[in-house]
């Protein structure tokens, strides 16, 4: 069986290889620790720098109805986009993992990128799980740690969820766009989402577990437009270092 992770869980996976990728110095071996572990990945730089005209979508609220599995449904007709997600953390052994951070997230198809500034250093994490390799490149030395993904592992399924049988618990809305507010129950994390109706995407998770600590994430700012295939790319001229 496949392993799938969504947007989120590559969110918390980040920290750990921005905690470890971001004091790495130039030129020299790095490491890296696989995607296993708690991390999170931001942008605070200006968006200006990293993305035009980012569009706001907003849907008027309305009732579009459906199960759980129908409304995930509904995101597997989107094969790009991109937007901002602002995760607030207070995770219990994770170095410069707590407070918030903005991330910009890109995704088309099965590549994923993401633009942080933690601790005030900037790292780019590039995901291609058809290749199963992971970057995580720092601009400021120009070096790239590769890793390998689990050749198990595919990029979001969106119906994924449904093994840890959520149940609804109303209906909210964020920004004007309707959503079902779902919670359940993973390996003793409580989370609850806010499922866009229209879209099926999450618009808002917060997350708790008495061991680990919780977090808030607020996803927006969300562009449906087509990406270039460059925006996942590394630049000439970067020394990649690692498997």
């Amino acid at each position: 069986m496949k392993k799938c992770i969504g947007i989120t869980a590559l969110i918390i996976i980040s920290i750990a290889i921005i905690a470890a990728t971001a004091g790495c110095a130039s030129g020299g071996t790095t490491t890296s620790t696989p995607p296993a572990a708690a991390t999170t990945t931001a942008n605070n730089k200006s968006l200006a720098t990293t993305t035009s005209a980012v569009k706001t979508t907003t849907t008027t609220a309305g009732a579009t109805g459906g199960t759980i599995a129908d409304i995930l449904a509904r995101a597997a007709s989107i094969t790009s986009m991109q937007f901002d997600m602002v995760q607030t953390n207070s995770l219990v052994g994770v170095q410069g993992g707590n407070g918030t951070v903005t991330t910009h997230v890109w995704v088309s198809g099965h590549k994923v990128k993401m633009d942080t500034n933690q601790s005030g250093q900037e790292v780019i994490q590039l995901y291609d799980y058809d290749a199963h390799v992971m970057y995580s490149y720092i601009p400021a030395q120009n070096a790239a740690t590769k890793t390998t993904i689990d050749p198990t592992t595919v990029y979001d399924d969106p119906n994924d969820i449904l093994q840890y049988t959520p149940t609804t618990a109303g209906t909210d809305t964020i920004n004007g766009n309707l959503c079902q507010i779902i919670q359940y129950v993973n390996q003793g994390t409580t989370i609850k989402i806010w499922l866009w109706e229209a879209k099926g995407l999450v618009l808002k998770e917060e997350a708790t577990n008495p061991a680990a600590g919780s977090y808030t994430i607020v996803n927006q700012n969300y562009d449906f437009s087509a990406i270039p295939d460059s925006t996942f790319a590394l630049p000439a001229g970067v020394t990649v270092n690692g498997n």
